[in-house]
């Protein structure tokens, strides 16, 4: 029953904040894109802030996000308990393997499962190709934080320099999401 509230609280500020910007749009808002040096320490805030964040491995070893740098990363940020989480997951194995043959991108999953073992027993039945990783609590905080979002799946493009490219990107299941990743 929590999880249920806390799922219905966390889509309602979902459906808020996406209803804000459609009425934003809707009254003809202005939207500034303009690169300022404020945008640039913000962006550049936000690639330390995840710079840092510690991923551990099925296996226990920990790695940091930066170590990850050098291709584009698509990163799947779920849950074992999350049903559209692991409705994507079948998406996100196709393509992986679609795009087996470039080297650009690489795919990883993040879990911020509080139980490891509902974890492990996850990609015990799942056997996922790509690299998966786990958060703990506090960096699961930071990373919803940082990118600003409040519900999962969410799925983010980091460039090879570790600046977020987008962190709400397109899930495994659009059609359109692999010519994306390839035009990167």
């Amino acid at each position: 029953m929590k999880k249920t509230t806390c799922c219905i609280a966390l889509l309602a500020c979902l459906a808020m904040s996406s209803c804000k910007k459609e009425a934003q749009a809707a009254e003809g808002t202005e939207v500034n894109t303009e690169v300022t040096a404020e945008s640039t320490t913000e962006e550049n805030s936000v690639t330390q802030k995840l710079a840092g964040v510690e991923l551990t491995d099925p296996e226990g070893k920990t790695i940091t996000l930066a170590s990850l740098r050098g291709s584009y990363l698509y990163i799947d940020i779920w849950a074992s308990w999350c049903k559209p989480c692991c409705m994507e997951i079948p998406y996100l194995e196709k393509l992986v393997a679609s795009m087996a043959d470039q080297e650009k991108v690489r795919f990883l999953s993040i879990s911020i499962d509080h139980q490891p073992e509902a974890w492990h027993a996850k990609l015990a039945e799942e056997k996922p190709s790509w690299p998966q990783y786990l958060v703990n609590s506090t960096t699961t905080d930071l990373i919803s934080e940082t990118l600003n979002f409040k519900s999962i799946p969410r799925f983010v493009i980091i460039d090879p320099e570790g600046n977020v490219v987008n962190d709400d990107a397109k899930r495994p299941s659009d059609e359109t999401l692999e010519a994306d990743l390839r035009a990167l």
